[in-house]
């Protein structure tokens, strides 16, 4: 609850600084510092009721790949936005809607193959799951568009 508390805390005041002199698009940023340091924090009072050393170095190096591979992510996810936009109608519900899907598909997609390259074990699991729920539910898929087309006689 503290660490919670003094990140909530430090959330108001930085969010308060940034967009009185920065203007509102750095209140994500007041909210970024805040939860980082809310899970440093948390780490090291993980690390105080554990009693020792929880990996870190894998921890660090972890992190660091997360890290990087999400900056990808945002990068490509921010240059589709710009990519799109000029092809859709960006004053209607569904221009807006298309841009946005788009923009997250190449952002998730950048992730993938920046975890892939990063030799992340949660992005080949999330690939295997996805082929499993796609061999899962293609078969019946299959099946029915065969049945459209074999007679049965």
């Amino acid at each position: 609850v503290t660490a919670g508390a003094i990140a909530a805390g430090l959330n108001i005041v930085l969010a308060y600084i940034f967009t009185r002199y920065y203007g509102a698009e750095f209140m994500a940023l007041a909210f970024s510092i805040a939860a980082i340091l809310d899970a440093l924090i948390l780490f090291v009072m993980l690390r105080k009721r554990l009693g020792g050393d929880l990996n870190d170095d894998f921890l660090v190096v972890r992190v660091l790949k997360i890290c990087t591979a999400s900056v990808a992510a945002g990068t490509a996810a921010y240059a589709a936005l710009y990519g799109i936009a000029p092809f859709v109608n960006m004053q209607t519900y569904l221009g807006v809607l298309v841009q946005g899907v788009g923009a997250a598909v190449a952002g998730g997609a950048v992730y993938l193959a920046a975890g892939f390259l990063a030799n992340l074990p949660e992005a080949r699991e999330f690939v295997n799951v996805i082929k499993t729920w796609f061999s899962k539910f293609s078969k019946p898929v299959v099946a029915a568009v065969e049945s459209l087309f074999i007679d049965p006689h």
